[in-house]
């Protein structure tokens, strides 16, 4: 996955890239993990992401997909502050 993101980050001149989880989740669930550990893992995937490509850290987005029931569906953009508190 690290060899295609930054191939194609340079192939197609792409500048900001998306990350993205989402709740409910089965793979989550099957893990045991909470809504916050998800939102955790996403986070530190950014920052692994940024360390492993040299990718800039204010143009990865973590964004979180919320299916609250079908048809009520909204994506948030994901912030961390300097107190490692999760903000959507």
């Amino acid at each position: 996955l690290l060899v295609e993101l930054i191939a194609t980050r340079h192939l197609k001149g792409i500048s900001t890239l998306v990350l993205s989880a989402h709740h409910p989740c089965g793979m989550a669930g099957s893990m045991n993990l909470t809504l916050p550990d998800v939102l955790w893992h996403l986070l530190q995937s950014v920052d692994w992401v940024a360390e492993q490509t040299g990718w800039d850290r204010q143009r990865l987005i973590p964004v979180f997909h919320v299916c609250y029931e079908p048809g009520a569906r909204r994506t948030y953009f994901v912030r961390a502050s300097q107190h490692d508190q999760i903000y959507i």
